[in-house]
């Protein structure tokens, strides 16, 4: 059956909001693949508004809720160590399948970008690398780490694009080199804790002594020569 055909097949059917409401829930193309919803988006039910006002009244704010300042991050997150599986990574694409963002968060983000920007560092990702960062270092420093991301252990194929060579030291002038492999996604998470990821990417080279640490202060990255 073709998905059209089941659209308009489901769609006489008259599939009722569960909520109350009565109104009729528009079958789409998406629901061939990730099933009918019961309720329509932003519709709850009597059991879902009693949560709803209870969280409100301040029952379950502050110190009354069970999440309270509970670290979620690293390995306390329940989802840490875990992946989506491709079934669910599928059943989450077809969902946002002709989504579109409403004009007032299209304007909230415009409103982020540049200078408004919370992840803002002073315009230094426009600054020019030093020319020795050309990609016969790149391909040098991927061969070194054998062309594995050094965070997660993705591989080229993986990656499904060539490996990014990162700046420990976020410094773009800087190619002695402080410079490490990482997949795509790995290299855009360096840099949302920067201070803790350069240690944690410097360790790595001390590690396999490519890096000397004589004190914090002072930092001596192996030399690999010109390219």
């Amino acid at each position: 059956m073709k998905v059209k055909e089941w659209v308009w097949k489901e769609q006489r059917k008259h599939h009722r909001c569960q909520c109350g409401c009565g109104q009729f829930i528009i079958i789409k193309r998406h629901h061939y693949f990730v099933g009918i919803p019961k309720i329509i988006n932003r519709h709850f039910t009597e059991k879902m508004k009693n949560k709803i006002s209870i969280t409100r009244s301040g029952q379950c704010i502050g110190n009354n809720n069970h999440m309270f300042g509970v670290n979620t991050f690293g390995k306390n997150n329940l989802f840490h160590g875990r992946k989506h599986t491709e079934k669910s990574k599928f059943k989450m694409s077809i969902a946002k399948i002709g989504t579109k963002l409403s004009e007032e968060r299209v304007e909230k983000l415009r409103m982020r970008r540049g200078p408004l920007s919370t992840n803002w560092k002073g315009g230094i990702s426009f600054l020019p690398y030093c020319n020795k960062f050309n990609n016969d270092l790149k391909n040098f420093i991927r061969n070194r780490d054998n062309n594995i991301c050094q965070k997660c252990g993705k591989t080229t194929i993986e990656n499904k694009e060539r490996l990014s060579v990162h700046h420990i030291h976020y410094d773009k002038e800087n190619c002695n080199p402080d410079l490490i492999t990482l997949c795509r996604i790995c290299n855009i998470n360096a840099n949302k804790y920067r201070d803790w990821y350069e240690i944690y990417y410097l360790r790595k080279l001390v590690f396999r002594n490519l890096a000397k640490i004589t004190s914090l202060n002072d930092i001596e990255i192996e030399n690999y020569g010109d390219f």
